[in-house]
């Protein structure tokens, strides 16, 4: 199982800091994105169990399950993996970021702040009611978001990924989780379309034994296909669910517009 490692923050927390903790809720909000999108792939049922919790009620991509027209076209041809369970990784790439309306980092020109989660469909996921999929983990390369999602008591970690020029008009994702280590080369295709607004609830497990009820909500300005390479490296549980998967889907690419995350701790110190 992926699990989330905690950083120990050296920063006193001030007192309206504890006053957000008592509340047991936090918002951040993310502006202005700068070519976000996920890896959409299906997992053979019995490794997406090594994945989650024992006992969790994996759902199938067939079971009325939203999954991205890439997968829902896999699943129309080879009706064997509607069985199978979606998952995603997603990396989001934003220009500022703010905790209850307080901002707390902007990139630097040429820079982006990144926030990565990983995901796997999963029917109210360590009990948390409504949600309709586990988050495996959170992480970012920005050091202040960190340190307030520690500073909650939220389990996070810091992970870089490296996005640089390829050739021509492709660009190239390197990206390490836990020991699986994905690369992919392409670039956006065709005309972008108009974005739409999407939201996802989750459970997630926290630091210090805590239970999490996660929501986002996402509203790009524009959404553009995606074309490119997958290679994946990697023994790792993972790495063993992604290599299983027929499909491997990257994209929409999302830019403009903003994202929300609503953080609400229902169990655990």
């Amino acid at each position: 199982m992926i699990r989330t490692a905690v950083t120990a923050s050296v920063m006193l927390i001030s007192f309206a800091g504890a006053l957000k903790a008592q509340e047991k809720e936090m918002r951040v909000t993310f502006t202005d994105a700068r070519g976000g999108y996920c890896i959409s792939y299906l997992i053979d049922p019995a490794v997406a169990a090594e994945l989650a919790p024992a006992g969790a009620a994996l759902t199938p991509a067939g079971k009325g399950t939203s999954v991205s027209p890439f997968l829902a076209r896999v699943i129309q041809d080879e009706p064997q993996f509607a069985a199978w369970i979606p998952a995603s990784i997603c990396i989001a790439r934003y220009g500022a970021a703010a905790v209850d309306g307080r901002e707390v980092a902007r990139a630097k020109p040429g820079k982006a702040i990144s926030v990565i989660t990983s995901w796997v469909s999963v029917a109210e996921p360590l009990g948390v009611s409504g949600a309709t999929a586990l988050l495996l983990s959170i992480s970012s390369d920005e050091g202040r978001l960190l340190r307030s999602l520690q500073e909650f008591g939220l389990g996070a970690e810091e992970k870089t990924p490296m996005i640089t020029p390829g050739e021509g008009d492709d660009i190239q994702l390197d990206l390490k989780l836990e020991k699986t280590k994905i690369t992919w080369v392409g670039h956006p295709t065709g005309d972008p379309r108009v974005g739409s607004t999407q939201s996802m609830s989750f459970g997630y497990a926290g630091a210090r034994k805590s239970v999490w009820s996660i929501t986002t909500t996402t509203t790009p300005a524009e959404t553009h296909l995606m074309v490119g390479s997958f290679r994946l490296e990697g023994k790792d549980v993972l790495a063993k669910a992604l290599r299983s998967s027929p499909i491997r889907a990257v994209g929409p690419q999302e830019t403009g517009g903003t994202a929300e995350f609503v953080f609400h701790r229902l169990a655990g110190h």
